[in-house]
């Protein structure tokens, strides 16, 4: 279900500063994720989509020794993703960073993870009301910005201090965590192919019970009304007949009014959205 959800998935008029495309091609953003699920797509998938592979999982322990924490750090590590083992990972799913450190202002650290095909993913953003001193003790984070990327190759961990400039801190142990199939996912046919199936519905042994029509559908007749609004209150007396006139556009304004282009239900924005949602003008509108 969750590689249906990703390839169903599409930006469309979602507005971020940070949207980037990975290493498959695949426009994503740490406030949307992939984007608007396309619902239609999401069933045209699934009706030829092959069950997938079992998950395998590969531990890569990075580091182990404590290191003092620059103010501006990178951990280099060439991995093979486990392979010529039973647990080798050509596709990737999760992507998880299991970290032990210390560090005098914890919200003053960003980390980040950028894999062998060239994704960057923010883990932890910096968060100025975190004035911890406690570090983060076996903490994982977890990214899926990387789906179906080759693991294989140079993973650099980041770590940067953007707060207080004497902040100092220590690394303790690092372990990078890779979950994914042995199969190379981006082999497999696009929404595009899918969607051209002759067949509608399939019978519990495989064979087709209802192809599909190769006619032309036939066109949707669209009809359009026009109210016009009383110009004097709801019940206007009676005058004398006149030719009709088309409606005007406040009337029509009044009659049918246009959906307001920002107005999103709010689950839709997370608490990391973008700035300049703020000034926008879907912060009045109602809620849903």
């Amino acid at each position: 279900m969750q590689h249906l959800v990703v390839r169903a998935s599409r930006q469309a008029q979602l507005q971020a500063e940070d949207w980037r495309t990975n290493g498959v091609g695949r426009q994503v953003s740490h406030h949307y994720g992939y984007g608007l699920l396309d619902a239609g797509l999401l069933v045209d998938l699934a009706r030829t989509w092959l069950p997938t592979q079992p998950q395998k999982k590969c531990a890569v322990r990075v580091l182990h020794t404590p290191t003092p924490i620059l103010p501006s750090m990178r951990v280099r590590k060439k991995v093979s993703a486990c392979a010529g083992r039973a647990n080798y990972i050509r596709s990737l799913e999760h992507v998880q960073v299991q970290l032990s450190l210390s560090y005098s202002r914890r919200g003053d650290l960003e980390i980040s993870l950028t894999s062998p095909m060239g994704t960057r993913s923010t883990l932890v953003a910096i968060r100025p009301l975190d004035i911890s001193g406690q570090g983060y003790n076996n903490w994982i984070f977890m990214s899926t910005h990387f789906w179906d990327e080759d693991p294989r190759g140079l993973w650099i961990l980041g770590l940067e201090n953007k707060g207080y400039y004497f902040n100092t801190g220590t690394l303790f142990r690092y372990t990078l965590l890779l979950y994914g199939t042995a199969e190379d996912m981006t082999a497999r046919p696009t929404g595009l192919q899918v969607t051209s199936s002759a067949c509608v519905q399939r019978d519990t042994e495989g064979p087709c019970q209802a192809p599909r029509s190769t006619a032309p559908p036939a066109p949707r007749p669209t009809h359009w009304t026009s109210v016009s609004a009383p110009a004097h209150g709801l019940h206007p007396a009676p005058a004398a007949p006149s030719p009709p006139q088309p409606p005007t556009p406040a009337a029509s304004a009044w009659a049918r009014p246009r959906p307001w282009p920002w107005c999103w239900p709010c689950w839709l924005w997370p608490s990391g959205a973008p700035s300049s949602a703020a000034s926008s003008p879907r912060a009045a509108c109602p809620r849903v």
